[in-house]
Protein backbone atom coordinates (compact mmCIF):
# COMPACT_ATOMS: atom_id res chain seq x y z
CA UNK A 1 0.00 0.00 0.00
CA UNK A 2 2.51 2.69 1.07
CA UNK A 3 4.82 1.80 -1.96
CA UNK A 4 1.90 2.17 -4.26
CA UNK A 5 1.06 6.23 -3.23
CA UNK A 6 4.10 7.91 -3.07
CA UNK A 7 2.21 11.04 -4.91
CA UNK A 8 -0.08 11.71 -2.04
CA UNK A 9 3.66 12.46 -0.14
CA UNK A 10 3.20 15.68 -1.67
CA UNK A 11 0.00 16.32 -0.21
CA UNK A 12 0.86 15.38 3.15
CA UNK A 13 3.43 17.63 2.95
CA UNK A 14 1.43 20.72 2.32
CA UNK A 15 -0.93 19.61 5.03
CA UNK A 16 1.97 18.82 7.46
CA UNK A 17 4.03 21.97 6.72
CA UNK A 18 0.58 24.01 7.24
CA UNK A 19 -0.10 21.93 10.37
CA UNK A 20 3.86 22.79 11.90
CA UNK A 21 3.43 26.53 10.64
CA UNK A 22 0.37 26.68 12.49
CA UNK A 23 1.65 25.05 15.69
CA UNK A 24 5.04 27.29 15.46
CA UNK A 25 2.83 30.59 15.04
CA UNK A 26 0.21 29.82 17.92
CA UNK A 27 3.00 28.80 20.37
CA UNK A 28 4.84 31.74 20.11
CA UNK A 29 1.57 33.86 20.17
CA UNK A 30 0.98 32.22 23.67
CA UNK A 31 4.65 33.12 24.64
CA UNK A 32 4.10 36.58 23.69
CA UNK A 33 0.43 36.74 25.80
CA UNK A 34 1.89 34.65 28.97
CA UNK A 35 5.06 36.49 29.92
CA UNK A 36 6.31 39.96 30.96
CA UNK A 37 7.92 41.96 27.95
CA UNK A 38 11.62 41.67 29.87
CA UNK A 39 10.87 37.85 29.95
CA UNK A 40 10.16 37.49 26.68
CA UNK A 41 12.94 36.58 24.61
CA UNK A 42 14.37 33.87 27.62
CA UNK A 43 10.54 31.99 27.21
CA UNK A 44 11.07 32.43 23.30
CA UNK A 45 14.05 30.80 23.04
CA UNK A 46 12.94 27.89 25.49
CA UNK A 47 9.61 27.41 23.11
CA UNK A 48 11.99 26.88 20.09
CA UNK A 49 14.67 24.52 21.93
CA UNK A 50 11.50 22.09 23.31
CA UNK A 51 9.59 22.54 19.64
CA UNK A 52 12.88 21.64 17.52
CA UNK A 53 13.41 18.94 19.82
CA UNK A 54 9.87 17.90 18.70
CA UNK A 55 10.61 17.97 15.33
CA UNK A 56 13.58 16.16 15.48
CA UNK A 57 11.73 13.25 17.52
CA UNK A 58 10.87 11.15 14.14
CA UNK A 59 14.60 11.46 13.08
CA UNK A 60 15.69 9.78 16.62
CA UNK A 61 13.01 7.33 16.41
CA UNK A 62 13.79 6.02 13.68
CA UNK A 63 17.48 6.00 14.37
CA UNK A 64 16.99 4.07 16.99
CA UNK A 65 14.29 1.72 15.47
CA UNK A 66 16.66 0.62 12.75
CA UNK A 67 18.69 -0.80 16.10
CA UNK A 68 16.12 -2.47 18.59
CA UNK A 69 12.98 -2.64 16.37
CA UNK A 70 10.34 -0.17 15.80
CA UNK A 71 7.74 -1.25 18.57
CA UNK A 72 10.67 -1.15 21.21
CA UNK A 73 11.64 2.53 19.97
CA UNK A 74 8.37 3.62 19.94
CA UNK A 75 7.89 2.77 23.47
CA UNK A 76 11.07 4.02 24.51
CA UNK A 77 10.00 7.37 23.26
CA UNK A 78 6.49 7.54 24.64
CA UNK A 79 7.93 6.02 27.96
CA UNK A 80 10.57 8.70 28.01
CA UNK A 81 8.05 11.46 27.30
CA UNK A 82 5.97 10.34 30.26
CA UNK A 83 8.81 10.16 32.58
CA UNK A 84 9.85 13.41 31.64
CA UNK A 85 6.12 15.11 32.04
CA UNK A 86 5.92 13.26 35.48
CA UNK A 87 9.25 14.64 36.68
CA UNK A 88 8.26 18.70 35.18
CA UNK A 89 4.77 18.27 36.92
CA UNK A 90 5.84 16.96 40.40
CA UNK A 91 9.11 19.21 40.35
CA UNK A 92 6.72 22.09 39.32
CA UNK A 93 3.92 21.39 42.19
CA UNK A 94 5.66 19.96 44.51
CA UNK A 95 5.16 23.60 46.56
CA UNK A 96 1.17 23.62 45.96
CA UNK A 97 1.24 20.80 48.35
CA UNK A 98 2.88 22.39 51.24
CA UNK A 99 1.30 25.76 50.51
CA UNK A 100 -2.29 24.17 50.72
CA UNK A 101 -1.46 21.48 53.67
CA UNK A 102 -1.88 18.30 51.60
Amino acid sequence: FGTDTWPLLFIAAVFMGAASGMAMTSGLRFVDLLCRAEDRGALTGAFYAVAYAGMMMPVVVTSIAAVVGSTTAVLGAVALTAASLVYVLRRNTAHLATAYGA
